[in-house]
């Protein structure tokens, strides 16, 4: 995703740097603006890493912008950053991958949300439609954007499908509604600011809409023999549904299918 941001900044005609899981931590950056899109079981790792040779000299003058998918990020990022940093919770809904030749990217509407500063101008520019949320916001979009990650990267990797599958299979529907209804009862639960049930899950339907032949980041991750996103997804929920005593049945039989490798 770092790769794909960066083209559509090229292309834009702004400098960027793309810096990989593998490479050299740099001993400083000379930048407004740094997005960390490494995976989500990698950023505290990176967070540790990069403070004291990277944050901390630019602090106060260095925007930082989280864009993982899963849950904690705010959490995360709040306690290495703390309120030393004007840092920025994001939130993409399209997907991007390489095919061994190409970046693919699925097609437009290419939609953005920042919690926190951004150059929405700027982004928009690129052909992103952007919505600016204020810092305040950035829980309750983590959640929201947890909430559609929650209800379909599971369940169609689950079933090795892409996302157009759910409005196509009557069972997989079934099962989406009851693990967005899941989700939001343990968002409830945290107190977590969140939009309607009809407003959350016509989001998980404009995404399966919007990204029919996208083949989510998990499936991807588990086709590639990689380690998945699930732990800081539907896992992460279901300890926090157990912390809180709410039932989240159809969660946990997900995990635990996805753990035992119990794919159709």
């Amino acid at each position: 995703m770092g790769t794909a941001l960066a083209q559509a900044a090229s292309s834009a005609g702004t400098g960027t740097r793309v810096f990989g899981r593998h490479s050299p931590i740099p001993d400083r950056i000379d930048a407004d603006e740094l997005w960390i899109t490494c995976k989500r079981g990698d950023l505290s790792a990176l967070l540790g890493a990069w403070k004291q040779t990277i944050l901390a000299p630019r602090a106060g003058h260095l925007r930082v912008i989280f864009i993982q998918n899963g849950l904690g990020v705010a959490d995360e990022a709040g306690r290495h950053l703390g309120s030393a940093y004007p840092w920025t919770r994001a939130a993409l809904w399209w997907g991007a991958r390489f095919d061994g030749a190409r970046l693919l990217l699925t097609p437009p509407p290419r939609r953005m949300a920042f919690a926190g500063e951004c150059d929405a101008p700027f982004w928009k520019s690129c052909g992103f439609e952007v919505e600016a949320l204020t810092m305040a916001d950035r829980d309750a979009l983590e959640w929201r954007k947890a909430l559609t990650n929650l209800t379909i990267n599971a369940l169609l990797a689950l079933h090795r499908l892409p996302n157009g599958a759910l409005l196509t299979h009557s069972a997989l529907m079934t099962e989406a509604q009851a693990l967005h209804d899941e989700a939001r009862s343990v968002a409830k639960g945290l107190g977590i600011s969140i939009a309607s049930r009809n407003d959350t899950w016509a989001e998980v339907i404009r995404t399966a809409e919007a990204t029919p032949a996208n083949r989510n980041s998990l499936l991807q991750d588990l086709e590639a023999g990689r380690d998945s996103e699930l732990e800081w997804l539907n896992s992460a929920l279901v300890k926090e549904a157990q912390s809180l005593k709410v039932a989240v049945p159809h969660h946990e039989r997900l995990v635990l299918a996805l753990a035992a490798g119990n794919c159709p």
